[in-house]
């Protein structure tokens, strides 16, 4: 049906009067004519001067004049009413600038045709103060039944439907209307908008796409507006007039059976994909070498169900460009391009990320391009043709989320800003360097090409020396007291070299490459197994002979007086004695050692250095340093050895706790905690104990038992995520409860 908005507001403005205004109450029965005098309290017809309310009726209301033009119209009292037009073009409209009309909560209008002839009936605005809908407006019919804005401030609060075969829609041509409610198309047309600035899906609101097609307009969108994609069968929604960020996307369609080519780049605040039926969603179809769409997702990714196929095209590539906290793609990522195209994952936030996988099919890269840190919080897998770009940020594994690189994939990357900090595996016949480091050492390892492609090697950095450093064999006179690698082969057979890398040698305690070889521990000793070093004592490397057994390897020295693989600290001991608190610690070894700092903190996060022990300078021989803290602090004392080298470079001691004062109260340290948590009892126990860790939600998150004649136990926490979490100790009386950080250093 033909519409010719500006005709109306001009036969308005021709057949505007002014008379005094008047309220037209609706007292007709149901299917009574509007144009019915009897059927209104005052009895008379509502014209253009007239404020018209239907109170408390249910019912239909025959729209039977071309165009009814009134002041305000307003629907209350829980009242349903369906307006009906009997021909071509019945219209309601309201005009008057400085009136306010409602649909009020609770209260129902649907505007539709009369069903045997497709007729049509339209709600048109024209001008007003505020139009507000808090109850339920329905557009339907066989042709069009429109809502059309041409002026005023509209608020939807609560639902607007276009339904039926119809066209009905929302066309909005001037004036605001915001949207707080929701806006639905389970049938009917398409909205239209002159400009964005004229319809406004407020935070919270909602416009939902539950019909098989359709067409995004070109509107605002805010951060926290709601997007929905529920009705996608065969012909998938047109997103060509966005232009904004389109707040929080969901796509549930559990009918698709066809694939949903979006082919555009778009902004979200977060996503949700629940369901795409047989089908997928494509974010690029495009062919041609180079051709790159993105999904620019700011909040929260979480894909529950679904596939997502990040590129069809030939040669083009599709990604999706994370900059929020949660990344979640429990489901399929896939890409299905030939020749160059690939999918990409690309990590870019500027706060803690983390990621959670399930399946990547084909080629898809992850990018590690972060301010931050991101967490791996589930098994991730590169198949072969797959990079890792390890750009800026660090990538943090573990046993359980462990990063596989298959057999063909790589790494494009790796520095001190960007590594793998924690255990990573490869697969293959080439030779490969694992990007590994720790805190603020990068530290890779590497090994020479394997025979077999079915080959794998788990590798790992440790900034920290291995448990045994005293027992080993000749020629080695010395293994680093600084770190370790672990460097496991899990399947194959065929030997290869291990090279291990430094990038500071005076952490490394390295001054003779010569003397430098690398240390393999066979479960009782350290044994060289050879080396050839190159680059500087600054920053190089060097590699074993051909090995077939593997495990923690480390740098060993074969000649004494030469790297010295510097300062080994054998005991630090913090102990209360009455009110103060003796710290003595000793050094087996030291290297160009300026001094110890003493720091102590109230809460293992903050310290302060509150005295200074000189150092030995460079010694092979037993230290022992001692420093009293006079005056102690009430309650829980933290304190740490900064170690200060002659050129400024230094290194922290672990902590040691000492409680002053109080009594009853459970010791746990470190804080933060990173992979053990120590706890230690104020007093023995009569009996054993359950204990519990809780997370913030108060879930549990562990459990174990404590026995009765032990004072300090360990626990291992290194599996949780980052956090604050809460220890609970049943004693059979009031549980003791102790409040601990989870960190990744």
């Amino acid at each position: 049906m033909a519409r010719f908005y500006p005709i109306f507001i001009f036969a308005f403005l021709l057949s505007a009067t002014a008379s005094q205004a008047a309220i037209k109450n609706w007292v007709g029965l149901d299917g009574d004519n509007w144009n019915n005098s009897t059927s209104w309290s005052p009895v008379g017809i509502p014209v253009s001067t007239d404020d018209v309310v239907i109170n408390n009726f249910v019912g239909t209301i025959n729209v039977n004049t071309s165009l009814t033009i009134i002041r305000s119209l307003t629907i209350n009292g829980g009242s349903d009413v369906t307006f009906s037009g009997n021909a071509n073009n019945r219209n309601i409209l309201i005009s008057c600038a400085s009136c306010s009309s409602e649909i009020e909560a609770g209260s129902n209008a649907t505007f539709t045709g009369e069903s045997t002839f497709n007729f049509a009936c339209d709600l048109y605005v024209s001008s007003c103060q505020s139009f507000t809908i808090d109850g339920n407006l329905t557009f339907t019919g066989g042709v069009s039944s429109d809502f059309y804005i041409a002026g005023g401030n509209i608020s939807i609060n609560g639902d607007i439907a276009f339904s039926g075969s119809g066209n009905s829609h929302l066309a909005c041509a001037g004036g605001v209307t915001t949207v707080n409610g929701s806006v639905v198309y389970s049938g009917g047309g398409e909205t239209t908008a002159t400009s964005p600035s004229v319809l406004v899906i407020n935070a919270g609101g909602s416009y939902e796409i539950a019909k098989n097609g359709g067409t995004l307009p070109n509107i605002t969108w805010n951060n926290t507006s709601n997007l929905v994609i529920s009705g996608m069968v065969d012909n998938d929604p047109d997103f060509g007039n966005v232009a904004s960020n389109l707040g929080i996307m969901s796509w549930d369609c559990p009918l698709q059976n066809a694939p949903a080519n979006l082919n555009k780049d778009l902004t979200f605040n977060q996503v949700y994909i629940y369901d795409t039926g047989s089908s997928e969603i494509r974010v690029n179809t495009q062919s041609g070498a180079g051709q790159m769409r993105t999904w620019t997702v700011n909040g929260d990714y979480t894909q529950s169900g679904g596939v997502v196929n990040l590129t069809s095209g030939n040669n083009g590539s599709g990604k999706i460009n994370f900059k929020g906290s949660s990344f979640y793609a429990a489901m399929t990522l896939t890409e299905t391009a030939s020749n160059a195209g690939r999918g990409i994952v690309e990590f870019s936030g500027t706060q803690p990320q983390t990621a959670y996988f399930g399946v990547l099919l084909n080629t898809i890269d992850v990018v590690i391009n972060t301010f931050d840190r991101v967490l791996l919080n589930t098994q991730l897998s590169l198949n072969s043709g797959a990079n890792l770009y390890l750009t800026n940020g660090h990538l943090i594994t573990s046993a359980q989320n462990l990063l596989t690189l298959g057999a063909g994939s790589s790494v494009i990357g790796g520095s001190l800003s960007s590594y793998v900090k924690g255990p990573m595996r490869k697969a293959g016949n080439t030779a490969f360097t694992f990007p590994i480091g720790k805190t603020n050492t990068f530290a890779p390892g590497a090994i020479s090409a394997p025979a077999a492609v079915t080959d794998t090697f788990t590798a790992e950095y440790y900034d920290d020396p291995y448990v045994n450093t005293l027992d080993f064999v000749a020629p080695l006179v010395r293994v680093s007291l600084v770190e370790h690698w672990q460097l496991a082969r899990k399947s194959g057979a065929s030997p290869v070299q291990v090279t291990l890398s430094w990038v500071n040698g005076t952490f490394s305690g390295i001054n003779d490459l010569l003397s430098l070889t690398v240390a393999r521990f066979d479960g009782t000793n350290w044994v060289n197994t050879g080396g050839t070093a190159t680059g500087t004592t600054t920053a190089g490397s060097i590699q074993s002979d051909a090995i077939t057994l593997f495990d923690w390897f480390t740098f060993g020295a074969k000649a004494g007086g030469f790297n010295p693989l510097p300062i080994e600290l054998k005991t630090f001991t913090a102990t209360a004695r009455r009110e103060q608190v003796d710290l003595e610690w000793i050094t087996a070894s030291e290297k160009n050692n300026a001094y110890f700092g003493v720091e102590r903190s109230a809460d293992g996060l903050l310290f302060s250095e509150i005295g200074r022990k000189t150092g030995a300078g460079t010694s092979f021989d037993d230290n022992t340093y001692t420093f009293s803290d006079l005056a102690p602090m009430t309650g829980l004392n933290y304190y740490r050895l900064r170690q200060v080298d002659l050129d400024g470079q230094f290194t922290y001691s672990p902590v040691r706790v000492v409680q002053i004062g109080q009594t009853g109260r459970l010791l746990l340290f470190p804080s933060p905690a990173v992979d053990i948590l120590q706890i230690r009892l104020p007093e023995a126990l009569e009996q054993a104990a359950d204990w519990q860790i809780l997370d913030q939600s108060g879930r549990v998150v562990a459990r174990g038992q404590w026995v009765d004649d032990s004072l300090e136990t360990q626990v291992p926490i290194g599996h949780l995520p980052e956090g604050t979490y809460r220890f609970l100790l049943f004693t059979g009386r009031e549980p003791l409860v102790e409040t601990f950080c989870r960190a990744n250093f």
